[in-house]
């Protein structure tokens, strides 16, 4: 299990997480619309799409792309089919997203109450 790093009391694990799928699959939606992807991350996304299914594999994952994705591959993998499509990284993407809204609305309240 991956630790998470706290600066002021934030955890900054998921951020960074949450940052790096948001520009990758920002550019591999682009990309399915039409519209010029970010060529970094579209780019590193099919060297790590080394089959060209439109998926990772563990492997894939590993030798492709950021530590952080590889280390929760498991939770990131909804079907545990052991492969990771967009859609799953995506759907992570909304989780921390979610996560990040509730803790800001938690650190609001507690605001409040001072």
């Amino acid at each position: 299990m991956v630790k998470e790093l706290f600066i002021k009391g934030v955890a900054i694990l998921p951020a960074l997480l949450l940052g790096w799928l948001g520009v990758l699959f920002s550019s591999v939606s682009a990309a399915d619309d039409g519209i010029a992807p970010e060529p970094d991350r579209e780019a590193q996304f099919r060297r790590a799409d080394v089959d060209n299914n439109r998926s990772l594999s563990r492997q894939e994952v590993e030798d492709g792309l950021p530590r952080i994705i590889h280390a929760r591959f498991d939770e990131i993998d909804l079907n545990a089919d052991d492969h990771l499509t967009p859609d799953e990284l995506r759907a992570l993407q909304e989780r921390q997203a979610q996560l990040r809204e509730e803790r800001r609305a938690q650190r609001m309240r507690d605001l409040k109450r001072r």
